[in-house]
């Protein structure tokens, strides 16, 4: 999936990595004292919550390729 990006173990995400893209970054850590699994996700609402939701499930219900008219790279270098 072109949008989704899965770190390694014990590596954080952060929120400057997708301002302004379609991209979700998550990020998955054992918590040993509990022995519960705690998942990170970070997204920009402004894109994948909302606008770029809607365009990427209109581009696949009108069969054109999901990525059409989505950014992909961050404004973050």
């Amino acid at each position: 999936y072109p949008f989704i990006n899965i770190l390694p173990v014990g590596k954080y995400p952060s929120t400057k990595w997708t301002r302004f893209t379609n991209k979700v970054y998550l990020s998955v850590q054992v918590d040993k004292r509990t022995g519960r699994l705690i998942i990170i996700s970070v997204i920009d609402n402004l894109f994948k919550g909302q606008a770029s939701q809607a365009i990427q499930c209109l581009n696949i219900m009108s069969g054109f390729d999901e990525m059409l008219a989505l950014p992909i790279h961050s404004f973050y270098p």
